[in-house]
């Protein structure tokens, strides 16, 4: 019999895994509450990548020009007008989204039909009144091609 169960199962068996179990189950982690908007401020939005969200709290952390082009990583993209490299995705491509984006905050919008997205470039404020669309379904960084 103990042949087949294992020495894990053994132990079980034997009652000497008891005490190794946690005692109780803490809740599952809430996300926090939105901060109050004002200027400055970056709202929570489930829309919004974690990646982008991070770059942006950096990017109106640190004063303008090259400093802030210096703060792209591989993943995300800035250059010296504070502007961060994003993928919109959307439910559909429409002309008269891409003007909604433009006038939102985005610029150098490029529609890519194949993946169903906007590729343009925005202030974290931008990115924030991006997110509120309602054809807006997620924002992320560009997936960067990699030469070998």
């Amino acid at each position: 019999m103990f042949r087949k169960l294992g020495f894990i199962g053994l132990l079980g068996g034997l009652g000497l895994l008891s005490g190794c179990a946690p005692k109780s189950v803490s809740p599952p982690l809430q996300n926090p509450a939105p901060a109050a908007t004002g200027a400055g401020m970056i709202v929570p939005n489930p829309k919004i990548s974690s990646r982008i969200v991070a770059m942006s709290r950096r990017v109106r952390a640190t004063p303008g020009g090259s400093a802030r082009a210096g703060l792209s990583t591989f993943f995300v993209h800035v250059n010296a007008a504070g502007q961060i490299q994003v993928y919109i995705r959307v439910k559909a491509l429409a002309p008269a989204l891409q003007a909604r984006l433009r006038t939102a905050g985005a610029s150098g919008i490029r529609p890519s039909v194949a993946l169903g997205l906007y590729q343009a470039w925005a202030t974290p404020e931008a990115i924030q009144r991006i997110a509120a669309l309602p054809e807006v379904t997620r924002i992320t960084p560009p997936v960067y091609g990699i030469t070998k």
